[in-house]
This record gives C-alpha cells, structure tokens and sequence, in this order.
C-alpha cells in the first residue's frame, strides 16, 4: 500500500485521509447515536399514541352535551313517573280490586293482607307489600295474575309462591303471593 501511496499525488492522499476519517466519523457517530434513535423512534410512537388517546378523550368530552340532554329527558321521565304515583296509601283501594278481580274466575280467596310500609333507599317512593293466599288452577291463576297486573296502578308482582294440594278432583294449587305497590314519598 505504500507503493500506492507514494504514486497518489498530495491532494488525492489528503481526499483519501479525509475520506477514511469521515467514514470512521460516521461509523463512531452511528454506534454511538444508535441508542439515542432508538429512544427518538419510542418517543416519537409515544407521542402518536398520546395524540390518539387525546383524540379519544376529546371525541368523549364533545359528546358530553349529548349526555347532559339524555341525563335533562331522564329527569324529566323521572318526574312525569313520579308524578303517576299515588300520593298516598291506596293499599284499601289495591286490596278491593284484588278481590273483585276473582269474582269472574274460579279462585277461592283464602286472606289478602298487607305488610307495613318501607322506604327505598335512595328513591322519592315509598314500597307497601300485599299478601294474596288462594287457591286456583293453573290456568285461573294465569289469567288472574295478569288481571292484577293489569290494577290501575304502580304495582308488581314480586313473588309466587305455589303447591299442590291433593284432591279427587281437578288438581287445585295452594297459591301466596308477594304483590308490591308504590306511594309517592313526602307527597301525601
């Protein structure tokens, strides 16, 4: 190689040296600015997945005003609700048409009662269970459990409780039922 460089004219053996040490310059930078690319590229996804996230928290915050509306109509379904029920103890009235309920059917009241009232909690309504102890069929107890259903009022049929009694004839059901009603609370 000294042969080489001894032919090679001053300028070219300075381009040569200039070369090499550039090419060596590169090759340092590279495997020491390796790591620090490395780190940009993670720090670069970083930041489009922040972006992204940020995008996604403020798709949710615009759609909050949609929320506030949907919360105001639910408000107002929980007034108008509220509003439908009674403002005092219809427990009398509920129990009468129970009872006037079976007088078109082939059910034998045995006793309907009711229990004390209780507050739900967190909830503007007061809950008051009824008792129904009867005996029926099966097919008489459907259709008179959908004609309590069907009581003008804010009711639900909570609990059936059924067994069956032994008899010669037709098998008849012993039958409770757990029947709730609602009042309005602080309203009566």
């Amino acid at each position: 190689m000294a042969v080489v460089l001894v032919m090679i004219s001053r300028n070219q053996k300075s381009i040569f040296i200039s070369l090499g040490l550039l090419i060596v310059t590169i090759v340092f930078a590279l495997s020491l600015f390796k790591p620090m690319i490395m780190r940009f590229k993670q720090a670069s996804l970083m930041v489009q997945k922040v972006n992204s996230d940020r995008e996604k928290v403020m798709g949710t915050v615009n759609s909050i005003p949609e929320m506030e509306v949907e919360r105001k109509e639910l408000e107002k379904e929980m007034v108008y609700l509220n509003n439908r029920l009674p403002k005092e103890d219809k427990v009398p009235e509920i129990i009468r048409q129970i009872s006037e309920k079976t007088s078109s059917l082939d059910v034998m009241v045995l006793s309907v009662s009711s229990g004390d009232q209780m507050e739900l909690k967190d909830k503007p309504v007061i809950s008051r269970m009824i008792f129904i102890d009867l005996i029926s069929d099966y097919s008489t107890l459907a259709r008179y459990l959908k004609l309590v259903e069907e009581i003008e009022t804010a009711l639900a049929i909570k609990k059936v409780y059924i067994a069956r009694r032994s008899t010669l004839m037709a098998p008849k059901l012993s039958v409770k039922i757990q029947v709730e009603t609602y009042i309005s609370k602080g309203q009566g």
